[in-house]
């Protein structure tokens, strides 16, 4: 599992090249027409409780209807060019389908904790396709 560090009272980044189980580029052309064709959680690994809520490990949840997913899911078909730039930062030469701004005002992430990020698009054919990510906040005052 990847994991990014960032420095408290940062926007956080996340990128990833997403593929369909059949190991094809995943389009929007592949995404179920839902309110929630894509969904978004974020824990905190670093608190005890397992129960959502104020003092659990959900900090974040955002559900993106399929209509929302033009910025986020960038392959308007299978056979769309991936994106290779600045963002992709030279993981390889073939590039990315899907980009997603976190906000830090959404959640205030607080430093010396440690995150977990779930992705799960809806599709029509293939069900849930699901990823993770983790990231590390470092205190400012560290830097």
């Amino acid at each position: 599992m990847q994991t990014t560090d960032v420095t408290e009272g940062n926007d956080i980044w996340f990128v990833a090249r997403v593929l369909r189980p059949d190991n094809v580029i995943l389009s929007r052309d592949d995404i179920a027409s839902s309110a929630t064709a894509l969904q978004v959680r974020v824990y905190d690994l670093s608190r005890d409780s397992l129960s959502t809520g104020a003092n659990g490990r959900e900090v974040h949840s955002a559900d993106f209807a399929d209509t929302a997913l033009t910025t986020l899911l960038l392959t308007s078909t299978s056979s769309s060019p991936l994106t290779n730039d600045g963002y992709w930062d030279g993981v390889d030469d073939v590039g990315y389908n899907f980009k997603l701004q976190l906000a830090w005002d959404q959640a205030k992430y607080e430093a010396g904790h440690r995150y977990q990020i779930e992705f799960a698009f809806l599709t029509d054919s293939y069900g849930s396709i699901r990823w993770a990510q983790q990231f590390y906040v470092r205190s400012l005052l560290a830097v």
